[in-house]
C-alpha cells in the first residue's frame, strides 16, 4: 500500500469543530432539565450541583482546560475493537507504554505525548487494520460494508463518511469527506485499495489518535459547554475507555443529551453494559494501584506462598468486589466495609476461608474491604517486611486525597532490624522525632492499625516472637484495636466519598484537577448525602456541570 499520510490540514482547520448538528454554545444558553441526584436506577433525585442541586461559588469553580490529547494504548485497542472488531492486542504488544501521572492514571494529558516511535507503530497499526478492513469476509468489511457496490463512486463516499463519523466521533464536514474520497482517487487505485487508503487515512488523522474538542464559538470567554458529540465522547471514555456506541451518537445528534437527565439516562445504560467492565478494569485498577501487582512489584522469596497463580487472584478480588458494589448500586463505603469476598481457591486457601459460588464469608476475620485485601496488602509493602509508612501514605493519598507535609531536606532514614521486636517498636523513635512527628503521626497510625498482615497480606498475631498491637487513634481522637475497626472509621470519614469524586472526575476528564474542579467535586459528593452508592456517584460526576464544560484558552 502507497504511504500516505492524512494532511494534518483536515484536523486543523475549522473543522475541528463540529459537523452538522453541532450544539455548542455558551453556558448560559445550555438546555437545562430535571435535575439529577441519581437514584439506585440512576436517574431522578434532588439535583447535583450546577443543575438545581447544590451550588459552587461561581469565583470557586473555574474549571480546569481540558485539551486535546492521545488515546491511551488501551483507550485506542478497546476503540479498534468496537470500530472494526478486531482484536489489536498482538499489534498493541509493541507499543511503547503510556506515562503515568502523579494521580496514578495513564490518562492524563500531561502525560500523554506522542514520540516518534510512537507515530511509527501506529503506522502500522493503520497499514495492517486497513488492509484487513478491505479483506473480503472479514469483520472489518462488514463494518465498513453501508453499501455493497464499492466500484461507484457514489457508495464509496458512503462508506467513507459513515467510518469517519465512527471513527472520529463526530459528523464530518463534506469537505472532509472530499478530502478522504481523494486520497484514493488521485493514487489511481482500485475500488478497494481506494477505500484502504482512505481508511488508513482516517486511522492516521489525529480526529482518530487523538481526543479534540473544537474551539469555542467566536466571542465566547470564560467557560461554555462542550457540544453534545464531545460530551457523549467524554461520557463514553470515562465509563467504557472506548468510543460511543450508535445509541449515545444518535442520542447527540438528535439532541437529546443536553439535561441532566439525558445524561442521567444514558449512563445508567451504559453502566449496564458489558463495556463497564473497562471502568472496573481502567479507573479502579489504577485507582487503587493494582497494576503494579502484576508489574514491577517484588516480593522477597521467603513468602514461597506467593505464586503468580495466587497474585492474579488477589488482583481478581479487589476488582471484583469494586464490579459488585457498582453493579448492585451499594453504597461506596462498602469498598472500605465489606465483610466478604469473591475468592478463587488459591486465595481462599490463603486466607484460610471456604468459597460458596465464588463467594467467601469474611465476618469472622480481619478482612474488611479492600484494606483487608492481600492484594493492596503486598503491594504497600516491601518485598521483605510490611511498610506502616507506605500502608499509611496509600490509604491518605489514595483514599482521602490527603497529601502528608514533605519529609525534612536533610532527613536521614535508618534501615530498621527486622529480626528484633515488632515495627511499631522500632518506628516509635519516629512519632517522637519533632522532625519526623509531622508526616509519621498522620501514617502511622493507619499503617499500625493494619500490621496483623504480613507483607503478602497473610494474617498474624505476632512479629519475631512478639504480640502484635495494632491499635491507634484515627484523627479527631477515636481509637481503634484492630483493622476491622480501622475500616470502619475510614468509612465514616467525609474525606472518603470526597476524595472517590475526585479521582472519578481526574480519570473522566483525563487531567489533572484545578481548585475549581476540586470545589465542584465536592459539591456532588456532599450533594448525595453521607453514604451514596458508587454507582450514584458515578452518575452525578457525569452530570455534574464540569464536566460538560470548557475553558477558554487565555
Amino acid at each position: 500500500m502507497a504511504v500516505l499520510v492524512l494532511p494534518l490540514a483536515l484536523a486543523c482547520t475549522a473543522s475541528i469543530g463540529e459537523g452538522p448538528g453541532s450544539d455548542a454554545g455558551p453556558i448560559g444558553n445550555a438546555a437545562s432539565g430535571a435535575g439529577g441526584t441519581a437514584g439506585s436506577n440512576g436517574v431522578g433525585g434532588n439535583g447535583v450541583a450546577g443543575f438545581g442541586g447544590s451550588s459552587v461559588d461561581p469565583e470557586s469553580s473555574v474549571p480546569g482546560r481540558t485539551p486535546m490529547r492521545r488515546l491511551t494504548l488501551t483507550e485506542f485497542t478497546y476503540t479498534v475493537r468496537d470500530l472494526l472488531d478486531e482484536d489489536v492486542s498482538s499489534l498493541a504488544a509493541s507499543f511503547p507504554a503510556d506515562g503515568r501521572s502523579t494521580d496514578g492514571f495513564d490518562n492524563i494529558a500531561a502525560s500523554l505525548g506522542i514520540a516518534t516511535n510512537q507515530l511509527d507503530v501506529f503506522e502500522r497499526a493503520a497499514d495492517a487494520l486497513a488492509m484487513r478492513a478491505v479483506t473480503p469476509g472479514s469483520a472489518g468489511r462488514q463494518r465498513l460494508a453501508v453499501c455493497a457496490d464499492w466500484a461507484d463512486a457514489d457508495c464509496r463516499r458512503k462508506v467513507l463518511q459513515a467510518f469517519a463519523d465512527k471513527a472520529w466521533r463526530r459528523p464530518t464536514t463534506p469537505a472532509e469527506v472530499d478530502q478522504l474520497v481523494a486520497l484514493g482517487a488521485n493514487a489511481g487505485a482500485a475500488p478497494d485499495e481506494q477505500v484502504a487508503l482512505a481508511v488508513r487515512g482516517i486511522l492516521l488523522a489525529p480526529q482518530f489518535l487523538f481526543r479534540v474538542e473544537r474551539l469555542p464559538p467566536a466571542g465566547t470567554a470564560g467557560r461554555y459547554r462542550v457540544s453534545a458529540h464531545e460530551l457523549a465522547t467524554r461520557l463514553s471514555y470515562f465509563l467504557w475507555s472506548s468510543m460511543p456506541d450508535d445509541a449515545l451518537t444518535q442520542s447527540a445528534s438528535a439532541g437529546t443529551l443536553t439535561s441532566p437527565a439525558d445524561v442521567a439516562r444514558e449512563v445508567s445504560r451504559m453502566l449496564n453494559d458489558e463495556k463497564a467492565s473497562g471502568l472496573t478494569k481502567n479507573f479502579a485498577a489504577q485507582w487503587l494501584a493494582l497494576r503494579g501487582l502484576d508489574g514491577d512489584h517484588t516480593v522477597d522469596a521467603a513468602f514461597t506462598d506467593f505464586t503468580p497463580a495466587l497474585a492474579g487472584s488477589m488482583t481478581k478480588e479487589t476488582l471484583s468486589l469494586f464490579d459488585h458494589v457498582l453493579s448492585d448500586s451499594l453504597p461506596v463505603t462498602e469498598l472500605l466495609t465489606a465483610n466478604y469476598g469473591f475468592i478463587e481457591e488459591p486465595l481462599a486457601k490463603f486466607y484460610g476461608v471456604s468459597v460458596t459460588g465464588g463467594r467467601a464469608e469474611l465476618g469472622a476475620t480481619e478482612r474488611r474491604g479492600v484494606l483487608g485485601q492481600a492484594s493492596l496488602l503486598t503491594l504497600t509493602s516491601y518485598p521483605n517486611r510490611t511498610s506502616i509508612v507506605r500502608r499509611g501514605m496509600w490509604v491518605l493519598e489514595n483514599l482521602l486525597c490527603t497529601e502528608p507535609p514533605p519529609a525534612p531536606p536533610d532527613l536521614k532514614i535508618e534501615e530498621p532490624d527486622i529480626t528484633k521486636g515488632t515495627l511499631r517498636e522500632r518506628m516509635a523513635s519516629h512519632r517522637t522525632n519533632p522532625s519526623c512527628a509531622g508526616c509519621h503521626n498522620l501514617m502511622d497510625p493507619i499503617g499500625l492499625g493494619l500490621e496483623n498482615f504480613d507483607a503478602i497480606g497473610r494474617y498474624r498475631t505476632t512479629e519475631n516472637g512478639e504480640p502484635i498491637d495494632a491499635s491507634g487513634t484515627y484523627p479527631g481522637g477515636r481509637t481503634f484495636n484492630k483493622p476491622s475497626e480501622l475500616a470502619s472509621l475510614l468509612a465514616e470519614d467525609p474525606r472518603f466519598v470526597t476524595c472517590v469524586t475526585d479521582k472519578l472526575l481526574a480519570f473522566g476528564l483525563g487531567r489533572v484537577l484545578s481548585s475549581g474542579d476540586e470545589a465542584a467535586a465536592s459539591a456532588v459528593s456532599h450533594a448525595l448525602g453521607d453514604k451514596p452508592s458508587l454507582r450514584d456517584l458515578i452518575v452525578n460526576t457525569a452530570q455534574s456541570q464540569v464536566f460538560a464544560e470548557q475553558e477558554v484558552e487565555p
